[in-house]
């Protein structure tokens, strides 16, 4: 016999953890792609609606100046600004878990 029980147990949890890490390393290089992509979107999305697109200053009431057809743009980077806040919290929840003993 060329192993003994011991030693087959401890060479498949060492199997076993190298594989979580690879998957774990996986799933990091996901998210933080996934948050820096969202990141300069959403900051090119910024760039082109606030040069392309002048909202006039008026007495606007509230939130009322989001009926204007103008204001696609803001809506546009508020939907990018949650998504890059739930994959931002998403990595951060994933790295807590991962460095947790």
């Amino acid at each position: 016999m060329k192993y003994d029980p011991d030693v087959r147990f401890d060479e498949i949890m060492r199997r076993g953890q190298r594989l979580v890490k690879i998957r774990r390393k996986r799933i990091t290089i996901l998210l933080f792609s996934a948050a820096s992509f969202l990141l300069v979107f959403s900051g090119k999305c910024i760039l082109t609606f606030s040069q392309s697109q002048k909202v006039p200053i008026t007495d606007s009431y509230y939130g009322a100046f989001l009926l204007t057809p103008q204001a696609g743009g803001y809506v546009l980077i508020g939907v990018i600004a949650f998504a890059l806040g739930a994959v931002f919290t998403l990595l951060c929840k994933h790295l807590s878990k991962k460095n947790k003993p």
